[in-house]
């Protein structure tokens, strides 16, 4: 089976293209996969048309939640790693 390739976003910071964190990419700025990942899509290969659409269709619906999220609340990741390592120190000094 081959699938259509959509366009690769354009590279917006070397080493991550469409500005996710620890994208992997080649030489030329192009997405790659983890063999993992690859494992996964050729385990996924083998389910019937119908599930591998429902499959399809479940990532890309991950994938546009987590682009809504972080437009809606950029660097938000960061704020709330600080809040937790905030919370820590407090907790570990007895304040909570």
């Amino acid at each position: 089976m081959r699938i259509a390739r959509a366009p690769s976003p354009r590279p917006t910071v070397w080493g991550d293209p469409a500005g996710r964190a620890g994208a992997n990419v080649n030489w030329q700025g192009e997405a790659l996969m983890t063999k993992a990942l690859e494992d996964a899509f050729r385990e996924a290969s083998l389910l019937a048309e119908s599930e591998q659409d429902s499959l399809a269709a479940a990532i890309r619906a991950e994938l546009d939640a987590e682009e809504k999220w972080e437009a809606r609340f950029p660097g938000s990741a960061q704020a709330l790693e600080q809040m937790a390592d905030e919370a820590l120190v407090e907790h570990r000094a007895g304040r909570t």
